[in-house]
């Protein structure tokens, strides 16, 4: 099952290479010796499919890395959520499957990019006045409350283990592939398991962002 899992995520990310590279060629005009605008077109749309099924693949790892931090900076949930997902459409285009999972290495981009977020944002409320500076605090108090290690600690052991493990809590994130196996259960499992554990995260910090 993992070894299945990982063969279809290769197979996605050639398709994505490719309607990339087709897509180059129609925007230079050089397609005329390689192939028709007919089979570049196809290789394009086949391209755009298989990108939105690594992008909806990997979507609970940005949700669960955009938890992690708002719940320590005064940033919205959904704000970082946002940013998560324009780092992981970044990443798709450069991810090269040969060189490993592509949770890995787009939890690279997407921590990156939030981490910019969340530095922004700390710089912009030092530029504000006192009052704005106490709001934003009694914001952060109430994102502490309903904190992720919270929020783990009321969903069951196993749900908590697969989303700690996928958002790298006391190490790298592991990939679906790397997780299954690490629990002895089935990849369609660990995907259930992080959807249900995310729900809960998301449900928090959306009554957060709400308040």
């Amino acid at each position: 099952m993992i070894s299945d899992e990982r063969d279809r995520e290769i197979r996605l990310a050639k398709q994505v290479e490719a309607g990339l590279l087709a897509q180059d060629l129609l925007d230079n005009g050089a397609w005329s010796d390689v192939a028709s605008a007919e089979e570049l077109h196809t290789l394009v749309e086949l391209g755009y499919r298989a990108k939105d099924e690594l992008f909806m693949d990997h979507l609970g790892l940005v949700a669960i890395i955009a938890a992690e931090a708002a719940r320590t900076k005064r940033v919205s949930y959904s704000d970082l959520y946002q940013e998560g997902c324009v780092a992981m459409q970044q990443a798709l285009r450069s991810y090269d499957w040969q060189k490993g999972p592509f949770g890995a290495y787009a939890g690279m981009w997407i921590r990156a990019t939030v981490r910019r977020a969340t530095d922004r944002a700390s710089a912009s409320l030092d530029e504000v006045d006192p009052q704005d500076v106490a709001m934003a605090t009694q914001y952060d108090r109430s994102l502490t409350t309903a904190g992720l290690a919270q929020v783990l600690a009321t969903i069951p052991d196993t749900e908590r283990q697969v989303v700690q493990l996928r958002v790298g809590w006391s190490g790298v994130p592991k990939s679906l592939q790397a997780v299954a196996q690490e629990l002895g259960i089935t990849v369609s499992r660990v995907r259930r398991l992080e959807r249900d554990g995310l729900r809960a995260i998301r449900r928090e910090w959306e009554l957060a962002d709400a308040a």
